[in-house]
């Protein structure tokens, strides 16, 4: 009898052990192998939104970016009306495309500048790898800016000013990318992460609604089979240096990254910065919800800190 129950109480053991680890597989793969869409449905929402403006009728190049690695980085440049020495570099979120970013597109076309957009590793056309939250994701933005500055300024840091603008994850590696001596014009962030970590455990607690200690075991699987650590990536850290000028972008009922992360990174800045917060907003929904503010905001942003032409 005792050894019956013995045996069922190391079944069960054996089982909810196997549970746990299947669910820190699959929040493992949640991150680093997220299902992601394709040109045409990136474009579908953003249409949907109501926000693609002429987006179809703007000139256009396609561009491809060797990252640090020799990993390809497909994109689009969409050069601006008038001649200008202003260019920005857009990088988009999870599960999205380069054309998820023509609703920003659109606002610094107005604004007579060059854009610059790509598609994120492992999203889009891209060669099928992992997402690493942002870890290599940073690291393939310094060559889409170096790509900006060698193709349309020579080489030369001062001959163009170049800013960049994320959104979500794209936000994450923006903050992740800042560094003085890239010389950035400024960086528009929008409901980005401030802790990857806190993010996670945030998110299984209240989006999957399972204990967060799965976070610790998907980290240590991560670390094992990517060579990289959810706990590494902390945008926030990268703020306390920074000096590139910053508008934080922000929805007020944003669920999924919680508001307090802008803020909370808008106080750890070192540099200038400013910080606009959509009430009533969801995720990565700014721009949907009030797109006049949100230009108005980004317009007045840049005229405050953009030295290049005079927006």
């Amino acid at each position: 009898m005792i050894k019956t129950m013995l045996l069922i109480l190391l079944a069960l053991v054996v089982l909810v052990a196997l549970g746990v680890f299947i669910a820190a597989v699959l929040l493992m793969s949640i991150a680093t192998k997220p299902r992601c869409y394709d040109a045409k449905r990136s474009i579908r929402q953003v249409t949907e939104q109501g926000l693609l403006g002429e987006f179809d009728s703007l000139e256009k190049e396609e561009i491809q970016i060797p990252s640090y690695d020799n990993y390809v980085l497909n994109g689009l440049y969409l050069p601006a009306k008038e001649e200008s020495n202003k260019y920005v570099v857009i990088t988009h979120g999870i599960m999205d495309t380069c054309y998820g970013s023509s609703k920003y597109a659109n606002l610094y076309h107005r604004l007579g500048f060059h854009v610059v957009m790509y598609d994120m590793r492992n999203h889009g056309v891209n060669v099928k790898t992992y997402t690493s939250m942002g870890m290599r994701e940073c690291k393939d933005l310094r060559a889409v800016i170096g790509y900006a500055r060698e193709r349309f300024g020579r080489g030369e840091v001062d001959r163009i000013s170049v800013g960049i603008h994320g959104e979500s994850l794209g936000c994450a590696t923006s903050i992740l990318c800042l560094d003085d001596s890239l010389k950035l014009a400024f960086c528009v962030a929008d409901c980005g992460f401030s802790d990857l970590i806190e993010l996670m455990r945030h998110l299984i607690r209240n989006e999957y609604h399972m204990p967060d200690f799965f976070v610790s075991l998907g980290d240590k699987l991560v670390k094992l089979f990517y060579g990289f650590s959810f706990s590494e990536i902390r945008p926030i850290d990268n703020l306390k240096n920074n000096h590139t000028p910053i508008l934080f972008m922000h929805g007020g009922n944003d669920t999924y990254v919680p508001t307090y992360m802008s803020r909370d990174m808008y106080e750890a800045n070192a540099g200038y910065k400013e910080i606009c917060i959509f009430e009533g907003a969801k995720h990565a929904k700014s721009i949907t919800s009030d797109p006049v503010k949100y230009f108005e905001m980004l317009r007045d942003f840049l005229a405050r800190v953009c030295k290049a032409d005079k927006v």
